[in-house]
């Protein structure tokens, strides 16, 4: 028989909410801050004692140096870590932040990311996506030995931009020389009129020049051209373009990337995230015009790896093994691994990790960077703690990337840095990486002497049959 009270509903044990992160922002840009507004995944407080993380951002004006801000951050907030919120054409202010003491970098746009680097949850996987997609153009412009000259817009670029410039844009049509393979000459001279004509003729209309960059690709400079009016005068170029069918399988696609003063006012940053805008644009899942400013995920993840590939270039500047020395462990890297049979996203991360490995050099005075300054301990552990600061840098590139780059140091025999992992227990991608790494800077044949107790024995005998 059931009692009363055995029938009443039993109320479940209320969890606690757990509020979400704390960010204490500096210099946010209103857009960033209606980000994280509409995110809800931080909550911006202005009380040190409410904050989880300190985010500075790449658009604060600069009244004064970037280690003078984070020196002051640091006395304001001394045990929080201090990320970078960076827009595009803010990558180099980005490496004085980490320079100083920053520990990563988040593009505008991704600013979920931030969550996740919190929760030490690297999951980005556009991160990685972007690196693949622009190691595999390179190769395919390196085999195609195609250059493109953009030297007289960008003289024309230069030259309206001390004036005062508004925007500029770069536009391609994707599938220009497949679908014209076929015309004979006279055919593509008159199709190459007709656009042209026609493209002059919006172009005009709106106040902006337009210049012949090589075969399907023009650039534009628009004095008073807004970002609204580039949008528009890139869905009107694609409506021209896409009367025509040169191959009669299909009409022609336009892309469109376009970049204004609101950004950048440097003509040399202009150019270069018009180029930015316009790889969206013209990728298979990017809309057909894209404005700079208006970030997208895999455009975040762009200037994420630009500023992280600007930090490892300065690090190589002053580094005994060269400029390039990340490259080049990296190729060795791809090399033994595709000997071992990784392939496909597995040796994506890999590559990027070996060319990435040394990131967290930039964060240490140059006399610690490149040497374990045995005898002074001060030397010792700021060296050693290198590839703690690279993997922490490169939490969003996810677990294989960030093991990768802490364990480089590791040792067969167990006596490495910073977890002392031994033999196989040491990831595969790390092991890579070490012998790469001190076949570039040494050679293979002091490599080989210390198989067995530095290296893998394994992977030395792999990179002897390899690369002799």
């Amino acid at each position: 028989m059931t009692t009363v009270l055995e029938e009443l509903p039993v109320e479940e044990e209320l969890q606690p909410e757990v509020p979400p992160a704390g960010v204490l922002g500096v210099g946010l840009h209103p857009a960033a801050v209606h980000r994280f507004e509409m995110a809800g995944t931080c909550r911006l407080v202005d009380d040190p004692g409410e904050a989880d993380v300190v985010v500075a951002s790449t658009r604060i004006p600069r009244r004064r140096s970037v280690a003078a801000l984070v020196d002051e951050i640091g006395q304001q907030a001394p045990d929080l870590p201090l990320l970078v919120l960076v827009h595009p054409g803010g990558e180099p202010l980005a490496v004085e932040f980490l320079r100083a003491g920053a520990r990563a970098v988040v593009a505008e746009g991704n600013e979920a990311q931030i969550l996740e680097w919190l929760a030490d949850r690297p999951t980005d996987e556009p991160l990685v996506e972007t690196f693949e997609r622009r190691f595999d153009q390179h190769l395919d412009r390196r085999s195609a030995g195609v250059v493109i000259g953009l030297t007289p817009f960008e003289s024309r670029v230069r030259e309206l931009t001390q004036a005062g410039i508004s925007r500029i844009a770069l536009v391609r049509i994707p599938e220009w020389q497949r679908a014209t393979a076929r015309l004979s000459s006279e055919a593509l001279t008159l199709l190459e009129r007709r656009l042209q004509v026609q493209f002059e003729d919006l172009c005009r209309a709106v106040g902006a020049e337009l210049h012949q960059i090589g075969p399907g690709e023009h650039g534009i400079i628009g004095r008073d051209l807004s970002a609204r009016d580039a949008d528009d005068l890139g869905r009107k170029l694609a409506a021209v373009a896409a009367s025509f069918s040169p191959d009669r399988t299909a009409p022609l696609g336009l892309a469109m990337g376009h970049v204004g003063p609101e950004v950048t006012s440097d003509s040399a940053t202009l150019m270069e995230l018009a180029r930015r805008a316009l790889e969206l644009a013209a990728g298979p899942d990017g809309p057909d015009v894209v404005n700079a400013d208006d970030l997208s995920r895999a455009l975040a993840s762009s200037t994420e790896l630009d500023t992280t590939f600007q930090a490892v270039r300065l690090v190589e500047h002053h580094d005994p093994a060269g400029e390039g020395h990340g490259a080049r462990v990296a190729g060795i890297v791809s090399r033994l691994a595709e000997h071992l049979g990784v392939e496909g996203r597995e040796l994506v991360r890999a590559r990027l990790a070996a060319e990435l490995h040394d990131v967290g050099k930039v964060s240490l005075p140059e006399e610690h960077a490149y040497a374990a300054g045995e005898g002074d301990p001060t030397a010792v552990a700021a060296y050693r703690s290198h590839p703690e600061l690279g993997a922490e840098a490169l939490r969003a590139a996810g677990w294989d990337v960030v093991s990768a780059i802490r364990h480089h140091h590791e040792r067969w025999d167990g006596t490495g840095f910073p977890d002392g992992l031994a033999g196989e227990d040491i990831p595969l991608e790390a092991r890579l990486i070490a012998v790469a790494d001190a076949i570039d800077r040494s050679s293979l044949v002091e490599v080989e002497a210390q198989a067995g107790t530095a290296f893998d024995p394994e992977i030395v005998r792999l990179a002897i049959q390899v690369l002799r």
